[in-house]
């Protein structure tokens, strides 16, 4: 089978892997310089596609079949050692540098990347790989090297099948249907990245389904007939213009380009062309440049200093207590060199070629696996006990969320008009362990948590949860509906309608914000087709519904755009309350938060949980004239009221992350449930009284 492969080290492609590291180590250093360096990500996936398969395609040709046993053991052998060895270094950096809060998360990452599914873990949890207030480990790099090793476990798998299938075919036959099958896939996958991207784009970016094409480019490369000397001079000018596009796509693109869909074309595209072209001869070759010794080293150490570079830079802040300056930055890039340097000499060769060179591939994959479990299962395993902090601490901030009398904890620091000079200091580290998971009661957990029943379903289906606490003939009903900036109150009003002898309905969809404007959508949020199915008629129920009082609504306003970029003017939520003022409904819209600069933890970490007052803003910069305080001034009626409590955690100069001595938020923009819970039986009593009466 004709390849354009030819054994021996090329120095092209060592030169695309030291461009490869350097722009993914620029752009982690420097994200707002290189803001596209991700790519570098993307080209090494083609390059593996293309020498994988090549390899795979010598040894079919060369022996009639593709030895899966002695390919994954010589894959373990040339990747485990050096990335095992940068695990157990994070684990010990983490446990030494990072606080307490962060442990869990820490280990559980750490316990995933070694077992090669972390990119699937990330993804179901959406995580923005790109936004640097997210609180990221030292290993959430490890995604990309998770779906190498899926792709390195399937990728022989599917060949070897096609292969068997096609056993008894010509030559011609059988790679024509090598390459329908590489083309089936690269249109298959390439489709799903593009749906994803335009639907769940911090899913996607992880996930091995939407980058197989990337690989599958590469592997296409393969198949194809060497380029002759003649024309790879005549094609130099193109390699020139494939080497810019990479350029261009390290410096243009950024986290909101959307990769792996259309975009990433460029890239891909580019590093196919210059695999597949070579390097001409002649003075204005790039082999000129990309022979140099110091880009050769860097290509050939580029793989352990990708595995060094991250869990350097995310534990420098806490190792020196403050944000790195740029010479420090350049210290952390000589360091992980360094490093790699060492690795490659004294842990990949030795392990690859001496130490478990004359070894049986069974006994490799035995002992990788076994390297494996221990490393991964032993870390996962042992968040046990950080799971138990949490929930110790979760079980103590609910008690004292919902205690009488507590004039001075939580929202009652300001509510009760006691004065409580230590509001704005943590009263427990312990609290900043609490997830938001860990702080749901048993009736929260019975109605499905925080997403209550529509986070998942995209059929138009209006999923109502409705409590049954109180008689039938109570005082009146609340409908509650907006996102999860509206969820988190949920218990709190709970708590005042139960006090007034009222019924409450809960209408939620995370990331679907109650508006009519039915093109709004928000990065991370939900499928705009499956918001759309569900919060039209979920509107219209409401207002149909002649049992219905009273709506409460809310959402992160400022969050919500249109396809084209352009911000919410408000129109929707207008029209969708005046829908329900219309149908005869009190209307209690709950203005939207301030923002903290980043998650709390992170936040109050970065000042030190001892400190006073930690993480706070100047009141100028946090408060804003939200979406919904401007669509509230088109609406004119008695029935309708907004709602603002900026107060209790802003004071006239300064907004606080810290209230009554809790942590007033649960990230950077959804406030904390125990601060709800914590305003009692007042949350939105005032307003609910005057619905009752009125």
């Amino acid at each position: 089978m004709a390849s354009v492969q030819s054994k021996g080290l090329r120095t092209d492609i060592q030169a695309l892997r030291a461009f490869a590291v350097l722009v993914v180590l620029l752009n982690h250093l420097w994200p707002n310089h290189l803001s596209g360096g991700f790519i570098g990500v993307d080209v090494f996936f083609v390059i593996s596609g293309y020498l994988i398969t090549a390899h795979l395609f010598r040894e079919h040709d060369r022996s009639g079949k593709i030895a899966l046993g002695s390919f994954w053991a010589r894959r373990a052998k040339r990747l485990l050692p050096a990335a095992l060895l940068v695990l157990v270094v994070s684990a010990i950096l983490a446990f030494i540098f990072i606080p307490a809060p962060r442990h869990q998360n820490d280990f559980i990452q750490i316990g995933w990347a070694a077992m090669y599914v972390l990119n699937w873990a990330l993804s179901s949890q959406s995580l923005d790989y790109f936004a640097q207030e997210d609180g990221q480990t030292l290993v959430v790099h490890y995604w990309s090297l998770s779906v190498e090793e899926q792709f390195y476990i399937f990728w022989p798998i599917l060949l070897t099948v096609v292969f068997f299938l096609v056993r008894s075919s010509s030559k011609k036959k059988r790679a024509g249907v090598v390459a329908s099958t590489i083309l089936i896939v690269i249109g298959s996958s390439f489709a799903y990245a593009v749906w994803g991207v335009a639907t769940r784009p911090e899913a996607v970016y992880f996930e091995t389904t939407a980058r197989a094409w990337e690989f599958a480019v590469g592997a296409l490369l393969a198949l194809l007939p060497t380029v002759s000397l003649i024309w790879k001079r005549r094609l130099i000018p193109l390699v020139w213009v494939a080497w810019l596009g990479l350029g261009v796509s390290s410096l243009v693109l950024d986290g909101e380009s959307g990769v792996p869909g259309f975009v990433a074309l460029l890239p891909v595209f580019s590093a196919a062309l210059i695999i597949l072209v070579g390097e001409g001869e002649g003075a204005l070759s790039p082999a000129r440049v990309t022979s140099l010794k110091p880009i050769q080293w860097l290509g050939d150490v580029s793989y352990s200093a990708y595995l060094w570079h991250f869990p350097l830079i995310v534990v420098a802040p806490f190792v020196l207590g403050r944000w790195v300056t740029a010479t420090e930055k350049l210290v952390i890039l000589a360091l992980a060199l360094i490093l790699a340097d060492l690795t490659k000499r004294f842990i990949e060769d030795p392990m690859r070629f001496v130490a478990l060179a004359r070894v049986s591939p069974r006994a490799v994959l035995s002992g990788a696996l076994a390297s494996m479990i221990v490393i991964g299962g032993g870390l996962t395993g042992g968040t046990t006990f950080y799971r138990a902090q949490a929930e110790a601490a979760a079980t103590q901030l609910l008690a004292e969320a919902q205690e009488a009398g507590a004039e001075c904890f939580g929202a009652q620091a300001v509510l009760s008009g006691e004065e409580c000079p230590a509001s704005h200091v943590l009263a427990d580290p312990a609290y900043l362990n609490a997830s938001p998971e860990e702080t749901l009661s048993e009736d929260d957990a019975e109605l499905g948590g925080l997403s209550c029943v529509n986070e998942e379903h995209g059929d138009g289906v209006v999923r109502v949860c409705v409590e049954d606490y109180l008689p039938t003939d109570s005082a009146g009903e609340i409908a509650l509906i907006g996102d999860s900036h509206l969820m988190v109150w949920r218990d709190a009003i709970r708590a005042t309608a139960q006090d007034l002898d009222m019924h409450v309905r809960t209408y939620f969809k995370p990331g679907c914000p109650p508006s009519l404007n039915l093109e709004l959508q928000t990065k991370g949020g939900a499928d705009p087709v499956e918001c759309t199915a569900w919060k039209t008629p979920a509107i219209e129920e409401i207002a149909n519904d002649p049992d219905i009082d009273v709506v409460v609504t809310s959402a992160w306003s400022d969050s919500y755009r249109t396809p084209d970029g352009t911000d919410d003017d408000g129109s929707g939520y207008v029209e969708a309350w005046q829908m329900w003022l219309d149908a005869g409904k009190q209307v209690i819209v709950l203005n939207d938060t301030p923002r903290l600069r980043s998650t709390i933890a992170d936040c109050i970490l970065e000042d030190g949980v001892d400190s006073i007052d930690p993480c706070s803003r100047p009141r100028d910069e946090a408060v804003s004239e939200t979406v919904l305080q401007r669509a509230a001034q088109e609406i004119v009626s008695d029935n309708f009221v907004i709602v603002d409590y900026t107060d209790v955690l802003c004071d006239e100069q300064r907004c606080h992350s810290v209230v009554g001595g809790i942590p007033a938020y649960r990230d950077s923009h959804h406030l904390s449930i125990p601060l709800t819970r914590s305003f009692g039986t007042q949350a939105l009593r005032t307003e609910l009284e005057s619905a009752t009466t009125d």
